[in-house]
C-alpha cells in the first residue's frame, strides 16, 4: 500500500514523501527509526482519480466556448429575422 506522509524532524523543515509499506504502523516504525515522526499520513488510492473523472466528455465533445459562440450566432440571426419581419424595408438591404 502507498502512503503520502509528512515527516517532521527536529531542526529540519517538514518533508513530504510517498512511501510503500504493508501498513500505516510499518510507516510509523520506519520513520521513528530515522529519528522523526509522522506529522500526517494519507493513504494513496489505487486508481480512482477525481480529476480524470471530471475530464470525461459526454455528448458531442464540443467545447463549451464553441457552443456559446454558436448560440450567439443563432441569436443574432433570430434577431435579424425579427427585425426584418417588423420592418420589411430592412430585408431588401441584406446583401
Amino acid at each position: 500500500m502507498k502512503y503520502k506522509i509528512v515527516v517532521r524532524k527536529q531542526g529540519q523543515p517538514d518533508e513530504t514523501r510517498l512511501v510503500d509499506a504493508e501498513s500505516r504502523f510499518q510507516v510509523y516504525e520506519d520513520i521513528h527509526k530515522e529519528g522523526g515522526y509522522v506529522a500526517s499520513l494519507a493513504e494513496k488510492s489505487a486508481g480512482f482519480d477525481l480529476n480524470k473523472l471530471m475530464q470525461i466528455n459526454f455528448g458531442t465533445g464540443v467545447k463549451t466556448e464553441e457552443r456559446i459562440a454558436f448560440r450567439a450566432i443563432q441569436g443574432t440571426n433570430l434577431l435579424v429575422r425579427r427585425l426584418e419581419a417588423q420592418r420589411p424595408d430592412l430585408a431588401n438591404r441584406r446583401g
